[in-house]
């Protein structure tokens, strides 16, 4: 071989063998600087995310101190069925303040499938004249309780039945009122199992 092949050859190998190291150094080196990327990506998604789950949290709070007193009034709503004294005094001042009477019969608490609160349901029964009846339903249907009135019955003549007696001309009725309570009594849910 000639000295100038030689010198050729070897700066062609020694040129595949640069080439060669080159890559086989700089390859990994290349791929981490890819995964460092995808890293950073992954990283600056979750920062963008976790800011905009900052501000939604930043929102609910301050939506929730706005409506703060409308939330504790909502406890009100419900019946304590352990402590039903209040909700009852309700019952007969406002059948007082109606001039009717009243006689109160509480049912066993209920929580059908289609209700998402557990209730109770009360039967009124009293007498008073018509105009009195009317105002004691409509104070019940705008009574800062959550309840339904189910059904009301008025019949021609009071009698003798309701406690409190009668006046002639009164008449008597009859009322269902579904109230909703804050909690399935303790016997209750052990009884539904």
């Amino acid at each position: 071989m000639r000295p100038k092949t030689k010198i050729i050859l070897s700066i062609l190998l020694f040129a595949v063998g640069y080439v060669g190291f080159v890559f086989l150094a700089l390859l990994p080196i290349f791929r981490g600087v890819a995964q460092d990327r995808e890293e950073l990506l992954s990283v600056m998604k979750e920062l963008a995310q976790m800011s905009v789950e900052r501000k939604h949290i930043q929102d609910f709070e301050r939506t929730s101190a706005q409506y703060e007193a409308e939330f504790a009034r909502i406890g009100t709503l419900f019946i304590d069925l352990d402590n039903p004294i209040d909700f009852f005094k309700f019952l007969e001042d406002i059948a007082k303040a109606s001039r009717v009477s009243l006689e109160i019969s509480p049912g066993s608490p209920q929580k059908t499938a289609e209700d998402v609160w557990a209730s109770i349901n009360l039967q009124l029964a009293g007498a008073g004249p018509y105009p009195r009846i009317v105002e004691f339903i409509a104070k019940l249907e705008h009574a800062p309780y959550l309840m339904e009135v189910k059904g009301v019955s008025v019949t021609g003549s009071a009698g003798q039945n309701v406690r409190g007696g009668s006046q002639p001309g009164d008449i008597a009725f009859q009322a269902l009122l579904k109230v909703y309570l804050t909690k399935v009594p303790a016997s209750f849910a052990d009884a539904r199992h």
